[in-house]
């Protein structure tokens, strides 16, 4: 077996639960709140309080127990007064897309979709979109 390397690979799965949902979500605020460009963001927030509204908004986004899982009010307005920048959001997917290597399949897909979808209205409204002019 001399120059021979092993690789295992893990098999990867379907998001179908909301312990799927936390999993993701917990890999990407744990990258978040722990580099500079992004934790003093989250410093104002108590992270164990805010964590399970994010994980009821996905998994109502993605329809995964959504009577279970509800969100209601503006995904939105809570950020305009973060002084966000273009960087931020960029960053954020890459964190969410480190969440989200263990899994494949349809409702990963749709997130990963929806995400950038949701970043970049987030952009556009507050006003760091660099496509604009």
């Amino acid at each position: 077996m001399s120059g021979n390397t092993w690789r295992i690979r893990m098999k990867k799965i379907e998001i179908l639960s909301k312990e799927h949902v936390k999993q993701v979500v917990d890999t990407q605020y744990q990258l978040l709140v722990s580099n500079e460009l992004t934790k003093s963001i989250f410093a104002h927030l108590e992270l164990q309080e805010h964590l399970p509204r994010i994980y009821n908004f996905w998994c109502f986004i993605l329809q995964i127990n959504p009577e279970e899982n509800r969100y209601t009010g503006s995904v939105f307005t809570p950020h305009i007064a973060l002084n966000l920048k273009a960087e931020h959001f960029d960053f954020w997917l890459q964190c969410l897309q480190k969440g989200l290597e263990p899994f494949s399949g349809t409702k990963a897909e749709d997130w990963w979709v929806k995400a950038n979808q949701q970043a970049l209205l987030f952009k556009y409204k507050l006003g760091i979109d660099e496509n604009l002019p």
